[in-house]
């Protein structure tokens, strides 16, 4: 009898949550429809129950003339557009190598969904095989060879906090050859594409990705802090803006996938990309996740969200997940 007991209670929850979290998709996708950029964050990266959850919603909510946007390497996402290789998650940042977004990638590819990257840090030296390819095809300066793949190493090793104030003295008085190189890409832009073949909408994402790789300059420049993540956040929505602009005419929505306090309103006098998302876009809505195994998985008003996760993101609405870390 007890066991019996014990089994209909079990179902009962299941129906329960079940019910909760319908409720829940509801009301995200009426909040998705009726806004031209929707937000969806997290509060830390790599955790299996907010993947498996964000990647099962967006599945639902998602229409067709959407795209989306990761924060994720504008280079490497430059190379799935040219290579029409929208399914392969090695080319996105390694917070979104995993069987959900594997899961996402083919889904949307199967519905001629297109994603691009909007951050101007590298996760790969991808591009950098590329554009040495390009020089000696179009016999530009052979000693600007690995010069980008240098430029990437120093990123890379600021990502991991192990570059060495020699090797940032260094950096800071080769900055104008970095400078004149990516410059002399531009110059020979025309060139390149024709080269490569690219048509004109490539040729101007290239040419958006040349001019990233400049900002990345000032970027590895820049003290670890506040300074450098509000400098990142603007040159993402630099990146958001060129896109949106070349491709109005195909979308009726953008899906911005990132962490909680870049899809913020501006708090603690941090301007993160979602303010300038919201200033430029009225229809915009910012959704932050978090976990918390003491509540139902439901959506809050921002006042009612955790105080810790609000002193650290400012997101017009959260989704309290119900759940523990595992990564």
């Amino acid at each position: 009898m007890r066991t019996s007991s014990f089994i209909i209670a079990l179902i009962l929850f299941a129906n329960l949550a079940q019910s909760q979290s319908s409720a829940v998709y509801e009301e995200l996708d009426k909040l998705y429809s009726s806004n031209k950029v929707f937000m969806l964050g997290e509060d830390r990266h790599g955790v299996k129950t907010i993947d498996s959850f964000k990647v099962n919603l967006c599945k639902r909510i998602i229409k067709d003339t959407s795209i989306v946007v990761f924060e994720s390497g504008i280079t490497e996402s430059f190379l799935a557009y040219r290579r029409n290789n929208f399914t392969n998650t090695q080319l996105l940042y390694p917070v979104w190598r995993n069987k959900y977004y594997d899961d996402f990638l083919r889904f949307i590819k199967q519905r001629d969904i297109i994603w691009f990257g909007i951050d101007i840090q590298p996760n790969s030296f991808l591009f950098s095989k590329f554009i040495d390819s390009v020089l000696q095809k179009c016999g530009l300066k052979k000693e600007n060879i690995n010069l980008d793949s240098s430029l990437v190493y120093f990123s890379l090793e600021k990502q991991k906090l192990s570059l060495s104030q020699k090797e940032i003295k260094k950096f800071i008085n080769d900055k104008n050859i970095y400078l004149d190189f990516y410059n002399q890409l531009l110059n020979n832009l025309a060139k390149i594409s024709a080269v490569e073949n690219l048509n004109k909408e490539q040729e101007l994402f290239l040419k958006q990705v040349i001019l990233s790789r400049i900002m990345l300059i000032d970027e590895i420049i820049k003290p670890i802090g506040k300074t450098l993540i509000r400098y990142r956040d603007s040159c993402m929505y630099e990146n958001f803006h060129f896109f949106s602009s070349i491709l109005s005419n195909k979308a009726s929505h953008y899906l911005i996938m990132s962490h909680n306090y870049h899809i913020s309103h501006k708090f603690d006098n941090y301007m993160p990309l979602g303010e300038y998302i919201y200033n430029s876009e009225p229809k915009s809505v910012s959704v932050g996740i978090y976990l918390d195994s003491q509540l139902n998985t439901k959506l809050l008003p921002k006042n009612e969200a955790k105080k810790n996760i609000r002193k650290n993101s400012d997101c017009d609405f959260y989704i309290s997940l119900n759940g523990i870390e595992q990564r």
